[in-house]
Formats: C-alpha cells, structure tokens, sequence
C-alpha cells in the first residue's frame, strides 16, 4: 500500500515539474522572441532620412501618398505585383537590391503576415486616408427616403408661399415629415 501510494506522489510531482519546466521555457522563449522582432526604424522619417529603399503595390494609390504626404524620393520606391516578391525584397534588404520596409494598405500587410509573418511585424502608425466605404442597403435607403422628404418639405413650402396659401393646410404634413427626419436622425445617426 505504501509503495503505490508513493508511486502516485512521485508521478504528481514529476508531472507537475515538467508542467513548470515547460512553461518556463514557453516564457523564455516568448520573451527572446519579442526582444527580436523589434522593427529596425521607428517611423518614416527613418527610412526617409537614411536614403532607404521602401516598396509598395504596384499600381496603388500608396505611391502618390508616399511621394506627396511622406516626401519619398521617386528613386527610393520599389513597385511589387505580389505578396511573394514583398518577401523576396525584404528578404533581400535595402543594400542588396531589396527594400527596408513596405508600404500598403492594412489588409495586404496582414494577409503577407499571415503567410511570412515569423520573421516580420507590422509597425508604426497606421496612416489614413480616403478609401473605400461600404454601407447597408437598409440604411441607404433610410438616407435617400430623409432626402427626399427633406424635397418634399420644401417644396411643399415653396408651393404654398407662390400660391400664398394658408400654411395650416399643410401643417399636419409638415410635423410628419418633421418626425420621420428627427427620428432617422436620432436612430442612423450621420458620421461628419
């Protein structure tokens, strides 16, 4: 009896050893692995000042931005087609005909990321600007419905001062209208 109940106790605390054995190395691992992958240039003045070469997508509109925005010299941009050859450039680095960094939209980062992320981060701020946008069909359709009740409130208005009618006439369409605006505005609120 005793020597089976030993055999447990022993199994529980090698078991438990080897718990804590691996999580400290799971944590050593992590923190040497963070320590790494610390970006060589902490913005875009960096890669600017240092006369780098920094890659975009081919045809995106990233170049104007880079060229306009972040005053890039046209001769440091290196246009690429495709995920793969964003690698094969920063895998080259800027001194051996590669690029620094690359410059595109957050999706295209992210989807490179998910394909040769182990090596790379994505870092600095995320700069915006005009894109697209997308809206649903329900509340679209709310927002042309307010404009057109916003016309026909005025026009209602219009009618009636060059007809000089009596404005009680159109009172009762008036608050109407005046509602149904207050309360699409109050339920799809506009985001200017």
């Amino acid at each position: 009896m005793v020597k089976s109940c030993s055999r447990f106790v022993l199994m529980v605390w090698l078991l438990l050893a080897l718990l804590l054995m691996q999580s400290y190395t799971a944590n050593l691992t992590s923190i040497l692995t963070l320590d790494q992958l610390q970006p060589s240039f902490l913005n875009v003045n960096d890669l600017r000042r240092g006369g780098y070469y920094v890659g975009y997508q081919f045809g995106s509109f990233v170049y104007d931005v880079l060229i306009e925005q972040f005053k890039f010299d046209p001769s440091k941009l290196r246009p690429y087609r495709n995920i793969g050859e964003y690698h094969d450039a920063l895998k080259l680095g800027s001194k051996n005909g590669g690029v620094a960094a690359i410059f595109d939209e957050v999706p295209y980062l992210k989807l490179y990321l998910q394909e040769y992320g182990s090596n790379y981060i994505m870092a600095g701020p995320e700069y915006r600007n005009a894109g697209f946008g997308f809206v649903s069909l329900s509340s679209l359709f709310l927002i042309l419905l307010q404009a057109c009740a916003s016309v026909l409130l005025l026009l209602i208005f219009v009618v009636a001062v060059k007809l000089r009618l009596n404005y009680t006439r159109f009172y009762s369409i008036y608050i109407l209208l005046v509602l149904f605006m207050s309360y699409s505005k109050h339920k799809y609120p506009s985001n200017n």
